[in-house]
């Protein structure tokens, strides 16, 4: 029985909540793929039946962050533990990864992605599924509609991890390839058939993949909001940040500075030391009087850089030879995973979107890091809602900051 096409001609967001609904109230194959109950592979040893093999870790993240910058962070971006005393945040996350012999995956949201061993047990510790950023592994047990599942064989790895992962760089950089470690530590990459991935194809996707081993014969991409798709062994990761956290693990930067700096420029090009990183091509987030900021740091010897011209090995060369960034915060400073220790960097936020993703990233790799805010605080009651809107800075107070760098 197909999705009714009335739902593929609705607008995205009500098509993903009535695509939801249909596939939590309409049985369909239900019998034959019923969710059977649940099993974490983190505590199930490699005999325990569906499970082939698994690896598991428990990683504490601490950093330690200014109060005035954890203080002005939205509500619904602290996500970790905060000492007040010692000024640090911390968490303790399990990451690992496990093959499942004729395992499936199935996704019908951006906000659910289910994987199942060969018996219809939800795999708890590899699951993704948040409702208003919470996590509940209880919905799994709600799916009643399941498509007749497409067929791979040979070994998969899904790499499916919801949110923005399909489109946004940032989410790609953080969430979906650093996986790729973590399933190789139980299996070799280059044994892997099939990568999963998230969204439609990208040529950040595939660049990024390219340097990995994996070229586009490898690579099946999910652009239905519905999918079922089974494997003759799949290999499914953690969330690298796990389900509920933003601190960035120092693996997973390492994993980027390993696999993609060292790679060999494919043009020759001149790389400016100063550079300011523009949102022009991005309707978030947006900075009504660029120009004239522009304008003040062009005299400084600031270029002006949007990065979605440029190929991904492009970004990270960009990235690693500048002395100085300055941007909007937004998925072009997760390419500060690049830079060399003592780049200076200011980053600047609208009130109503202040988080420490970056902060993170800057104090781990030896970055000297500086923030500034601008603007009302607005409507903070969601990430969709805080993230839209733009923004009018105040210039001479970004020359004052750059003059004490």
């Amino acid at each position: 029985m197909p999705i009714p096409r009335l739902l593929k001609r609705t607008g995205n967001a009500l098509r993903t909540r009535a695509i939801k609904a249909f596939t939590e109230a309409l049985p369909f194959n239900y019998s034959r793929y019923r969710p059977s109950g649940y099993i974490d592979s983190s505590i199930c040893d490699d005999s325990y039946n569906g499970i082939e093999a698994s690896w598991h870790k428990t990683i504490r993240n601490e950093l330690s962050i200014p109060a005035d910058l954890y203080n002005s962070t939205v509500d619904f971006m602290r996500l970790e533990d905060f000492d007040q005393e010692s000024g640090k945040l911390s968490s303790r996350i399990d990451i690992g990864a496990v093959s499942i012999l004729n395992g499936r995956v199935y996704t019908n949201s951006p906000e659910c992605v289910v994987p199942f061993d060969s018996n219809h047990r939800v795999i708890t510790d590899v699951l993704f599924h948040h409702r208003h950023r919470t996590f509940n592994k209880d919905y799994s047990l709600n799916i009643k509609y399941f498509p007749s599942p497409i067929s791979i064989k040979g070994t998969a790895v899904n790499l499916l991890a919801g949110g923005g992962s399909g489109s946004n760089i940032a989410h790609w950089m953080l969430d979906v390839i650093p996986r790729l470690e973590q399933i190789e530590k139980l299996y070799p990459l280059k044994e892997i058939d099939t990568l999963i991935l998230p969204g439609k194809e990208i040529s950040f996707k595939t660049e990024s993949l390219e340097e990995l081993g994996f070229d586009r014969t490898k690579l099946i991409f999910v652009t239905s909001q519905l999918a079922h798709i089974q494997a003759s062994r799949m290999l499914f990761a953690t969330p690298p940040r796990s389900h509920d956290r933003l601190l960035i693990p120092e693996w997973l930067m390492q994993f980027h500075r390993k696999n993609f700096l060292n790679s060999p420029s494919k043009t020759k090009t001149h790389y400016a030391k100063k550079i300011y990183i523009s949102r022009k091509d991005s309707a978030l987030r947006a900075l009504d009087n660029e120009s004239e900021l522009l304008q003040s740091l062009e005299k400084r010897g600031y270029k002006e850089i949007i990065f979605s011209n440029h190929s991904y090995q492009e970004r990270i060369k960009i990235a690693n030879h500048a002395d100085e960034i300055i941007s909007m915060s937004g998925a072009g400073l997760t390419f500060l995973l690049f830079c060399k220790p003592g780049t200076k960097i200011l980053e600047i936020f609208p009130r109503r979107f202040v988080h420490y993703v970056n902060y993170n990233i800057a104090i781990k790799l030896n970055l000297i890091y500086r923030y500034i805010i601008f603007g009302n605080e607005g409507i903070q009651e969601s990430a969709g809602n805080a993230q839209r809107g733009s923004v009018v800075v105040d210039i001479q107070k970004i020359n004052d900051l750059l003059n004490e760098f």
